[in-house]
Order: C-alpha cells, then structure tokens, then sequence
C-alpha cells in the first residue's frame, strides 16, 4: 500500500528527520534499495530449496531476483508518484486535491489535513479569501499595491501549480535589508 514509482524507480513515503529549526518530520519520498525489495518480496513470497532427506526448506529470496525487480523501471500495477504536497492542489479541470493521501488522477499524494472547496466559490468568497490572504502580509512594506497583488499571485500560483504546463519564476526583493523579505517567502 505505501510502494510507489517515480522516476523509474521504486520509492516509498517516510518519515523525514525534523529539520534543525524546531519544526516537526515531514513527509518525504525515499528510493528503495535491494534490502527493501528484497524485504518486500520476501513478505508476499515463500522461497524454498531441496534440504535435507528430500524436504523443501525456507530460503533467501533469490538475489538475480531483486535485481530484476530493481532495475525493471516500470511496474504496471504500481502507482506513479508525482511528488508530496501539502496544501489543496489543483487538478487540469479545476477540481482540487482535498483530502489526505494519493490523488490518482494527478499522481499526487497530499499530507495535508483534510479541506472543504465549495464547487462553485461566489464572489463574495473569494473576496473574502483574498482578505485573509492579505491580512498575513499587512505588516509587510509593499513599495505599493502592484508589489502586494503580485505577492498574491505567489501562494496562487504555488496552489495551482499541478494543473498548469508554465508557472511564472516569482523573485523576492526589497529596497533595504532587513525589511523581511526572507520572512516574507518562507
């Protein structure tokens, strides 16, 4: 249940190490190697081979087997694995990504907590969206409304960024250091 492909190989999703800053582990993706294979094999397979006085016993999964295994680069009935994310994504036709878990038809697995999309956002909802999106940078000292508008289209774009071919480059700078423009993109 937790084997997928990506980039011709199999991977699974673990535990990353928290990162130094306090944060918690995060999800990530991790190539498997032979000893997993061969663990993962050795789960759903009995390998025997002639013992003693004409018995079969219990034996290793064969190692030209692992290989195989590893070195096939498709596996038909194992799902593609497009990457990790953990914010509602948009889909090519409009729907989003918004509960836990792989999104087959995107090849996406959101970690994220499950969300509610209206199907059809009013207006007015979506004036109140960008309020509250606003309202988490009002302190920032936008040179004026185009800087704070495109700053807007960053999350927008990063939310959106699966269900289009070409995602703009957004580069963050600021007339003065210290004005909290790091603070500003993480």
């Amino acid at each position: 249940p937790n084997l997928y492909q990506k980039s011709g190989a199999l991977v699974q999703l673990t535990r990353c190490p928290a990162p130094d800053d306090g944060r918690e582990a995060v999800a990530c993706i991790r190539d498997l190697h032979k000893a997993a294979i061969r663990i993962i094999i050795g789960r759903y397979f009995r390998f025997t081979k002639p013992g003693q006085h004409g018995n079969r016993e219990n034996a290793a999964v064969p190692e030209w087997l692992t290989a195989a295994v590893e070195n096939l680069h498709n596996w038909p009935d194992v799902n593609p694995l497009v990457g990790l994310v953990s914010w509602p994504a948009m889909r090519r036709d409009g729907s989003f990504i918004t509960k836990p878990g792989y999104d087959a038809r995107t090849g996406l697995y959101y970690t994220g907590d499950p969300i509610a999309v209206p199907e059809c956002p009013t207006e007015e909802s979506a004036r109140r969206a960008v309020a509250t999106l606003l309202e988490l940078v009002k302190e920032f000292p936008f040179v004026d409304e185009a800087h704070r508008t495109t700053w807007l289209a960053w999350p927008l774009t990063i939310m959106a960024r699966h269900a289009i071919d070409k995602a703009p480059l957004f580069v963050f700078d600021a007339p003065s250091p210290g004005s909290g423009k790091t603070l500003l993109a993480e």
